[in-house]
């Protein structure tokens, strides 16, 4: 897995970079520069277990949510030919702010990913109700995850 690299400093023609473990990387700009920065926030949830995850970001950046779905039994939840739907809402709604549909990462493994882009999270501020539900191959309905999603400013908005 490639490291996550945070940018701090932007200058005339090098980008100083810091990952997670407090490691620098000077990487050389040249022509025009692009790169994506994406947070990943890992949790471990059971099928049908009530899950009060929070799940905190900021407003307008990528974050990829991986879940590892588990059975009753605390075994990896075979989710080959099913589909993970994702969404979140302002309570007291019902009307979805952001609604995504999982990525099968690993789907032997029970691991899934929602990824959310900087779109979907621009315009938001505050503290949202999440609802993530796994649906089988032979359409019955799993809610993996009720928690909640705080998004909040950039400290340079």
């Amino acid at each position: 897995m490639a490291s996550l690299y945070y940018e701090l400093e932007a200058g005339i023609d090098v980008l100083l970079l810091e990952d997670a473990s407090g490691n620098y990387l000077l990487e050389p700009i040249t022509g025009t520069y692009t790169r994506t920065i994406t947070k990943t926030v890992s949790i471990t949830t059971t099928l049908g277990v009530s899950r009060m995850a929070i799940i905190t970001m900021t407003r307008g950046d990528n974050l990829d949510i991986v879940y590892t779905i588990k059975d009753s039994t605390g075994a990896a939840e075979n989710l080959t030919g099913g589909s993970i739907a994702w969404k979140a809402w302002v309570s007291g709604t019902t009307t979805a702010v952001i609604t995504k549909t999982g990525v099968l990462t690993d789907p032997t493994n029970g691991i899934t990913t929602i990824s959310l882009d900087p779109a979907d999270t621009v315009a938001l501020g505050g503290d949202y109700a999440i609802d993530g539900e796994y649906t089988d191959s032979g359409a019955s309905v799993f809610t993996f995850d009720d928690g909640a999603l705080r998004v909040e400013t950039d400290e340079t908005e």
